[in-house]
């Protein structure tokens, strides 16, 4: 059954992020070797630490210890959260518990924080987290949602600021300069 569940969760890893390098063309289906530049080095975002936790969310819920977890996902990730899982890995498989190494993750990139945080405390106590993860995701895609809102209403007001400087000399021209003309003809009184 477990294995059942790690083949399904192989393949939605796969078809959710595809491996650097391997491309299907149409001419020839089988997989082929591409050519793959090294990509400029990219920051790890909410986005990347989203996918990581619902990677582990499924992960845990099919049975599998943090660390094997974190072993599974990390090939199916984009480049940057892989080199922190990686990194992360790498600590343990040196000696370095997997606490202390996954509080280093949190120490290099902050957004790692509440992640590491569940994990450690998991780690320690034994306890199960699936709901704690399923809290966290929620929390950081409201966070993700807000910012694209954010993103969005600030687009409004500057797609607003042409349409505005186009539509101000018609304005003072056709409603402010007969208005300060006929209150100055009021005002002075000007014999008609």
């Amino acid at each position: 059954m477990i294995t059942l569940a790690a083949l399904s969760l192989a393949l939605a890893t796969y078809l959710m992020f595809p491996m650097p390098g391997l491309a299907v063309s149409k001419q020839n289906p089988k997989i082929q070797k591409s050519k793959v530049t090294n990509p400029p080095a990219e920051k790890v975002t909410n986005v990347g630490v989203m996918n990581t936790l619902r990677f582990l969310r499924m992960c845990l819920g099919s049975g599998m210890t943090i660390l094997d977890a974190l072993r599974f996902i990390c090939p199916q990730l984009p480049a940057a959260t892989q080199a922190d899982i990686n990194s992360v890995l790498i600590q343990f498989e040196l000696g370095k518990p997997l606490t202390l190494a996954l509080d280093s993750l949190a120490l290099q990139n902050t957004l790692w924080l509440p992640l590491t945080d569940s994990l450690i405390a998991s780690l320690i106590t034994g306890s199960p987290i699936h709901d704690q993860l399923a809290e966290l995701e929620q929390a950081i895609q409201t966070s993700l949602d807000m910012a694209t809102l954010n993103r969005i209403k600030s687009v409004a007001v500057k797609s607003v600021l042409p349409l505005g400087l186009c539509f101000l000399p018609a304005f003072i021209l056709l409603a402010v300069v007969p208005l300060v003309a006929g209150l100055m003809n009021n005002f002075f009184n000007f014999p008609q």
